[in-house]
């Protein structure tokens, strides 16, 4: 079924292994071509090998389906490593609008769009969050993919990721 290919994937992706996060997504969408989880878990893996045009083709397909945070910070992650700022800055402007009227916007979300700028301060930030709103390991990891161990580099986001990940040391990219 879709939803057991994607549910497949997910822990693929998070443990490192692209490529079959990436098959596990096709197969998906080969059974439901609409199935929001598979468009989603394609686009991750996409944007992690840089295939940005693509990904952003499919978060596209996944935020016509649902404007759930998420996908939406996704969005802002793609125009962010495309060097697209200001449409990045926009989806930024779009979940604080959203966060300050009331809707839940999972911090990991903050995770996701410092990690497609590259900005530390911003992901130290995102990272303490999710630390203080209790946002688990798999969360935080899903939309930044094996590419967050990358800033381990940073003693602070390093010591951050070991609060999160409860001492375990993911696979690096």
């Amino acid at each position: 079924s879709p939803f057991i290919h994607g549910a497949a994937g997910m822990p693929a992706f998070t443990g490192g292994d692209v490529a079959a996060a990436e098959r596990a997504a096709r197969r998906a969408l080969e059974l439901q071509p609409d199935f929001l989880m598979g468009t989603w878990l394609l686009a991750i893996a996409l944007d992690h090998n840089g295939r940005l045009d693509e990904a952003e083709a499919m978060i596209g397909r996944a935020t016509a389906i649902s404007r759930a945070p998420i996908f939406v910070a996704m969005v802002g992650k793609i125009f962010a490593r495309q060097g697209r700022s200001a449409d990045c800055a926009r989806i930024e402007a779009e979940l604080e609008d959203r966060r300050v009227r009331g809707e839940y916007i999972p911090r990991a979300c903050d995770v996701i769009i410092a990690t497609g700028r590259h900005d530390v301060p911003a992901l130290r930030r995102a990272l303490q969050a999710c630390i203080d709103e209790s946002t688990t390991w798999i969360t935080v990891r899903m939309g930044p993919g094996p590419h967050l161990e990358t800033f381990r580099s940073d003693p602070e986001v390093d010591a951050l990721l070991d609060v999160i990940y409860d001492g375990a040391r993911p696979a690096p990219a």
